[in-house]
C-alpha cells in the first residue's frame, strides 16, 4: 500500500486501472453544438440550464436556430428555453436567426411557438430585415410589421430598395409596406 492510501484511506487513480479523469458534463449549449440531441437530453437530465449563455452571449436555443436544428430547438422549447432571449453581443434572437440563416422549418416551430416576430436586436431590426424572398413571406403570413423603422432609419422597404432587392421590393410593396 502506497502512502496516499494510507494517508487518505483510498485508491489511488492507477489502483483503479485508469489515469483519466472522469468525463465532465457537457453544458446545454456545448451539447447543442455537438448537434447531437442525446447529448443534449443528458445534459438537460443533469439539470444543466436550457437558457446558460455561451461565451458568445448566446443562449442554446439561439444555437440551435442559427444552425437550423429544428428537432433540438423543440426539446429545448419543451424544457422552457426563452424563445425571446437576445444574445449578448447583437440582441439577436433565435427566430433572427433562424430567418437570416435561412432555416424555414425552425422559424416556424419558433412562431408557432410563440416567439415575438417584431423584437427588434441592438440596431432596431426585426426578423423582417434579415429576410429573403423564401423567409419573408412566413414573417408576413404571420403578421410582421411592416414599416418598423430601425435605428438608422430605415424601413424593410427602404432597406430592401437600397440594395436593390426586387424580389423583396415586390413582395413587400403588395403586403402594403410603405
Amino acid at each position: 500500500m502506497g502512502l496516499l492510501q494510507r494517508l487518505f484511506g483510498r485508491a489511488s487513480a492507477s489502483s483503479r486501472g485508469s489515469t483519466e479523469p472522469p468525463p465532465a458534463s457537457l453544458s446545454v449549449a456545448e451539447a447543442v453544438t455537438s448537434g447531437d440531441i442525446g447529448k443534449v437530453m443528458e445534459s438537460i437530465r443533469l439539470n444543466h440550464s436550457v437558457n446558460a449563455r455561451d461565451t458568445g452571449g448566446g443562449t442554446p436555443l439561439i444555437i440551435a436556430a442559427s444552425t437550423g436544428n429544428r428537432a433540438i430547438a423543440e426539446l429545448l422549447l419543451a424544457h422552457r428555453a426563452d424563445i425571446d432571449a437576445r444574445e449578448s453581443g447583437t440582441g439577436k434572437t433565435a427566430l433572427i436567426y433562424a430567418i437570416e440563416q435561412g432555416h424555414l422549418e425552425t422559424a416556424e416551430l419558433l412562431l408557432r411557438c410563440g416567439a415575438g416576430i417584431n423584437t427588434v436586436d441592438n440596431q432596431g431590426n426585426t426578423a423582417l430585415m434579415f429576410s429573403n424572398s423564401e423567409t419573408a413571406p412566413l414573417l408576413i403570413r404571420n403578421g410582421a410589421d411592416l414599416n418598423t423603422v430601425n435605428g438608422f432609419g430605415y424601413t424593410p422597404l427602404k432597406f430592401f430598395r437600397e440594395r436593390g432587392w426586387e424580389s423583396m421590393i415586390v413582395m413587400l410593396e403588395a403586403a402594403g409596406a410603405r
